[in-house]
């Protein structure tokens, strides 16, 4: 990639576990699940540890590896364009797929369950979908113009799925946008962010990384591809000067987030800080203009046109006529799956968001009469009343029905929730999940990337940049052992050597000997130096 058009990105996903073995408890399951699909992975592809017990890295350029003690999460290599990135995520989930089928049949017990979700609705948790895009400059210098771009991007990025914290059943175009907190922070679960201001770089001098949290997991390619793409080509103007952020800037971003979310019509509207109003698509718009100011200006990548095309198709369709995307986008096919099988019942969407309202407002006026604080009262609700509906002793109940709710209607609510709610997590389940089986009866429509290109990405790395240089390091390496490797090098301690990967674009392996790397220490940080010492914890 030369002439001022590197571009790198890449994802990492977070998925929630289930079976396996069920004589464990539920958390003890959910470990002794991850870590054995990880050693399962250990025997079935070539890798290299991470230098943990934890975590490796495959040949195709990727990690895998238990995140945080408790689910498993795989990331893709370093990425250059989008159909790359979409055919390495799918690799991602099949591999991980392949390794949940062989557990559940070694096991002999119930099936290995590995979901592709993002709320929890039970425990009121969320799981991450988050992207990494490497750039010139700090993250910070990009959240005023690229807040507005995360903001709004969900009308098609958007996942679909529930409000966890209503006591009804409330459809959301992006359900994980209530777990966000401020407009910008460092952290990244108890103040989450629209924009993470987090700098690191996994890169030598000069590179800087931007990851990006308030992203869900996407089954649909479309959405995927234009996630990357769209988001990409907005850093690269940005990078140049080219976006003034007093045009895009919100008033109050955490405030616009929840409420292009709570939008299906797509017709809700957020202030400007310049006082005017705009929706999710105007947003979008403006941004798609800027972006086709300069599509074939020499620091934009090749593909820059393709994007800017798809990115208008599918704007035009959401302006138009939504439900031409039905079959396209993550959240717009899970309204339709959940509108067919509410009219099974005799709802639709909209009329049990209403109700769902009525019962809300009945739940907040209850509240007021409690005499302790206003997050402890909501906390015991949640707790009593809303997983399920219906409290043990009827209290919640009862104080619902004096408010006009009548038993039967609650009594439907409450089933339909838990109805939906699993149709939910089985949509993205990676074993026989629903939209699998949707797309194997060929209900939706062909994603962006090929078959044939997917399965080749499930064991050979990208075709340029350091991943490819990694992963064929790692396929070399992998039968002799005494070797480890990290996003920035790859360690052979049989010959005493590294591979320098600081580069994120380089294209040949060039190693160095281990003991003339340590002699050049003289007590500095570099990344490579910190990671010398991982072969002799091996």
């Amino acid at each position: 990639m030369t002439g001022g058009r590197e571009v790198m990105f890449g994802l990492e996903t977070e998925y929630g576990v289930a079976g396996g073995d069920p004589g464990r408890r539920e958390q003890s399951e959910r470990l002794g699940v991850g870590y054995r699909l990880l050693g399962l992975a250990r025997s079935r592809y070539p890798t290299l540890s991470d230098g943990s017990a934890t975590g490796m890295f495959m040949a195709n350029g990727g990690r895998f590896y238990v995140d945080a003690g408790e689910h498993p999460e795989m990331c893709t290599p370093e990425c250059g364009e989008p159909w790359e990135l979409v055919a390495f995520a799918a690799a991602g989930d099949r591999i991980v797929a392949g390794l949940a089928r062989e557990l559940g049949a070694a096991t002999g017990g119930p099936p290995v369950q590995v979901l592709k979700t993002n709320v929890d609705y039970v425990n009121r948790e969320t799981w991450g979908s988050h992207e990494s895009y490497l750039s010139t400059f700090s993250p910070t210098q990009f959240s005023s113009v690229l807040i507005p771009h995360l903001v709004s991007r969900i009308v098609y990025t958007g996942a679909g799925g529930f409000d966890a914290s209503s006591a009804g059943v409330r459809f959301m175009v992006s359900p994980r946008a209530q777990f966000t907190r401020v407009a910008a922070s460092g952290g990244s679960t108890s103040h989450r962010p629209i924009f993470h201001t987090k700098d690191e770089s996994l890169g030598n001098a000069g590179w800087h990384r931007l990851h990006v949290i308030s992203g869900e997991s996407l089954c649909s390619g479309i959405g995927l591809f234009l996630r990357f793409g769209a988001t990409a080509l907005i850093l690269r103007l940005a990078e140049h000067g080219l976006l003034d952020s007093a045009k895009f800037n919100l008033a109050r971003p955490v405030k616009a987030f929840c409420t292009f979310a709570n939008d299906f019509s797509l017709c809700a509207e957020a202030a400007l800080e310049s006082g005017e109003r705009r929706t999710a698509l105007d947003i979008q718009r403006m941004y798609l203009e800027e972006t086709l100011k300069h599509v074939d200006a020499p620091f934009m990548p090749v593909w820059a046109g393709a994007v800017c095309t798809e990115w208008g198709r599918v704007l035009d369709g959401l302006q138009t006529d939504p439900r031409t995307l039905s079959t396209e986008l993550d959240w717009l096919i899970k309204r339709n799956l959940f509108d067919t099988h509410l009219r099974a019942h005799g709802y639709d969407l909209q009329t049990l968001a209403q109700m769902s309202a009525r019962i809300d407002r009945a739940v907040r006026a209850g509240l007021r009469s409690e005499n302790d604080s206003a997050e402890s009262r909501l906390r015991r609700l949640l707790d009593d009343i809303l997983m399920p509906l219906i409290d043990r002793d009827n209290t919640r109940l009862r104080q619902l029905e004096l408010a006009g709710f009548e038993r039967r209607g609650l009594d439907a609510i409450v089933a339909l929730r838990n109805q939906l709610a699993e149709l939910d997590c089985r949509f993205g389940e990676l074993t026989g999940g629903i939209y699998d089986k949707l797309q194997q009866d060929g209900l939706l429509a062909e994603g962006p990337v090929a078959y044939e290109r997917i399965e080749a990405a499930m064991h050979t790395p990208p075709a340029s940049g350091r991943a490819r240089v990694r992963g064929n390091a790692i396929a070399e390496l992998a039968a002799r052992g005494h070797a480890a490797a990290e996003w920035q090098a790859v360690f052979d301690h049989q010959k005493n050597r590294v591979l320098d990967l600081r580069n994120p674009f380089v294209e040949s392996a060039k190693w160095e000997g281990l003991s003339s790397r340590r002699r050049r220490r003289r007590g500095g940080t570099d990344a490579i130096e910190a990671g010398l010492d991982l072969i002799g914890r091996l």
